[in-house]
């Protein structure tokens, strides 16, 4: 007879190797280390990050469940390749982020409006050092994509439903890799651009209207992928070996 809480434990120690696997592998797609379109050879993937070919492959089937490798064939002859970078899965992200924030602004502007006006005056304040940035001239890609991340999160972060949240941290990462693959030589602009956009969000929020709230954000999205589309066009589609 087996100790008791034993088979428990050695289920939790699987289920933390197969998280460790999933976020290296994560690791390597967002700093494209593993560019768009290569192959995941798992016999030699696996004991390069010291992990079993079991516990890979569970590892990027949960990948595939959220959108950075593609599995292709089936059974034993299946393979992974890092999903490509397109314009139509960008659109299809940009969509997805775009509804989520939506539900998550609609709690903010419901809010008392002592507050409502705190996270819009943070929202604000991001909004104009991005500005002065531009206006500036001397704009830091990454800076700029900070304080963009930071004004979303000013509103998303106290947002309620884990839910919410999770699907959230799921899906930005993959946007943010379009951002940091596309964007760095036109930071200026598309921060430019966008900026109205989140000056809407703003007003939105301190009106106090829901329904106004929530267009603002989708707008904001539907157009920013709009912008970005026209420079993946023009840069090309990462699709690698795909």
């Amino acid at each position: 007879m087996g100790i008791p809480g034993e088979a428990g434990k050695d289920t939790d120690k699987s289920s933390d190797r197969i998280t460790e696997a999933y976020q290296e592998i994560r690791h390597l797609i967002l700093l494209n280390r593993l560019a768009p379109g290569t192959p995941i050879i798992q016999a030699r993937m696996a004991p390069d990050l010291g992990h079993s070919r079991a516990t890979l492959r569970a590892a990027l089937q949960r990948l595939a469940r959220e959108g950075y490798v593609v599995e292709t064939g089936l059974g034993t002859y299946s393979r992974f390749i890092v999903a490509s970078l397109t314009v139509e899965d960008m659109q299809e992200l940009f969509s997805m982020v775009g509804a989520l924030e939506g539900v998550a602004v609609r709690q903010i502007a419901v809010l008392p409006d002592a507050e409502r006006e705190a996270v819009a005056g943070v929202m604000e304040s991001l909004n104009a050092r991005v500005l002065a940035m531009v206006e500036g001239g001397d704009v830091d890609p990454e800076l700029a994509n900070r304080l963009d991340s930071a004004f979303h999160n000013a509103f998303v972060s106290k947002a309620r439903g884990s839910r919410l949240q999770t699907q959230l941290r799921s899906i930005r990462p993959q946007v943010e890799r379009y951002r940091d693959l596309y964007l760095a030589r036109a930071a200026g602009k598309m921060r430019l651009l966008g900026a109205p956009e989140h000056e809407a969000i703003v007003e939105a929020l301190r009106s106090g209207d829901p329904d106004r709230a929530e267009r603002a954000v989708e707008a904001h999205w539907r157009q920013g992928a709009g912008r970005l589309g026209e420079f993946i066009r023009e840069m090309g589609e990462h699709r690698g070996y795909a």
